[in-house]
């Protein structure tokens, strides 16, 4: 496969802005560009310089990049980097993150990273500052080598969206993985229905922090977590954040995967 090949993008969406997507496109060409579309019951949507796949149901974050990464390197994509399709990216920007790629070892590598909270293992994230410790790349806009992916790959989908990829980079590290944090001229906005403080927001959170806790961390800090569970509920009622108490009802109740009424 022809050089320019070995690095290939995936952008995941949901009902989207057609003009927003293609911006994004045309900033990664001419590397091969796959387009996982997860808006329901659509059966077939095209974009200029992009191959599209579409599943007919919204499959979460989760759900999706894993269809295009599985796509991309079964291609023979070295590199991938899935980013999501609220990013934007000058054309200048794509064509110098790619350039480095070429030169990385095999890592998780991308523009926005956070840390943990290591009492409680909550994500510490703000993408305008550097963090003093990288434990995670998000995955808003995150490159993957192929092998590491082959290691410690797919997402879990359980997690459907948020938590996801602070997992996959705490089992790449764990692994022998590096992380490589490369500041960008990339801006990144949530979608309303899914932005800071929102239902759905604070729902996958709650939920997800808990089974990320339960799959990841120490045991001394997941005995803590359980024990301080009726401590967080209190806290969450006393802000009326009805969002992350359904949450933590479905991770006691064992419920996992898309939220109930959810997008």
């Amino acid at each position: 496969m022809k050089q320019e090949n070995n690095v290939w993008c995936v952008v995941l969406t949901y009902y989207p802005k057609v003009p927003l997507v293609t911006t994004i496109i045309e900033a990664f060409y001419p590397i091969p560009v796959v387009v996982v579309d997860n808006t329901p019951k659509i059966k077939e949507r095209s974009f200029v310089h992009a191959q599209t796949l579409v599943k007919g149901d919204n499959l979460g974050y989760t759900g999706g990049v894993n269809k295009g990464l599985q796509y991309a390197f079964k291609k023979g994509a070295t590199w991938c980097i899935a980013v999501n399709d609220d990013i934007s990216i000058p054309k200048s920007s794509a064509k110098t993150f790619i350039k480095k790629l070429r030169s990385m070892p095999m890592a998780i590598v991308g523009p926005y990273a956070g840390s943990l909270d290591k009492k409680r293992w909550t994500t510490v994230y703000s993408p305008r500052e550097t963090p003093k410790r990288v434990d995670y790349i998000s995955g808003s806009f995150m490159a993957i080598h192929k092998n590491v992916w082959r290691s410690v790959g797919p997402f879990y989908t359980p997690y459907f969206m948020y938590y996801e990829d602070v997992e996959l980079c705490i089992l790449a590290r764990r692994n022998g993985f590096p992380l490589v944090h490369i500041p960008l001229n990339v801006s990144h906005s949530d979608t309303p229905s899914l932005g800071r403080g929102s239902y759905l927001h604070n729902y996958y959170l709650a939920r997800n922090h808990m089974l990320f806790v339960e799959r990841n961390a120490p045991w001394s800090v997941r005995v803590r977590e359980y024990i301080r569970l009726p401590k967080t509920w209190w806290e969450h009622s006393e802000r009326s954040n009805i969002g992350a108490l359904a949450g933590m009802r479905d991770y006691i109740r064992r419920r996992f995967g898309r939220a109930p009424n959810g997008l």
